[in-house]
């Protein structure tokens, strides 16, 4: 059986991927919900093993030893930083986090690896096809670094 961890999970993205995989949890033989922020009672769901803590922790690779994991869902990301040191935590987050994700699972095991990453690679603009695909220019915009 399948063992998941997400990342992100008290994000949008994160809790509707948790919400969903929760729904199949008779699928799956762990399903792990990672974020820095601790999700209230009522938030938590049955059969979810809810860890707080930081992509970007020395102690991910162990989690994910800990609960077996063989599929990482990556969906842990700044999207609109702050604006009081919200590019560096931008950074450390998005880049230092992923690295230190794809590093953990490597190391792990993890035999499937699922990324998502932000439109805003691309940039929002009007004249983007419907559906981006990774040979499309990256524009980015001025507004989300």
């Amino acid at each position: 059986m399948t063992s998941v961890l997400v990342t992100g999970a008290a994000g949008y993205l994160g809790g509707l991927t948790v919400r969903a995989l929760s729904a199949r949890r008779d699928e799956l033989s762990a399903l792990v919900a990672l974020d820095v922020r601790e999700p209230p009672s009522i938030d938590r769901l049955p059969g979810v093993t809810h860890v707080t803590g930081s992509v970007c922790d020395d102690g991910l690779g162990a989690t994910l030893a800990e609960h077996r994991i063989d599929t990482v869902v990556h969906l842990a990301s700044i999207l609109k930083p702050p604006r009081e040191g919200g590019e560096a935590l931008a950074y450390r987050v998005d880049v230092e986090g992923t690295r230190n994700v794809l590093r953990a699972a490597v190391a792990s095991g993890v035999k499937k690896l699922v990324v998502t990453t932000s439109g805003a690679s691309y940039g929002y603009h009007a004249d983007n096809p419907r559906w981006l695909e990774e040979h499309h220019p990256l524009r980015g915009n001025e507004d989300l670094p």
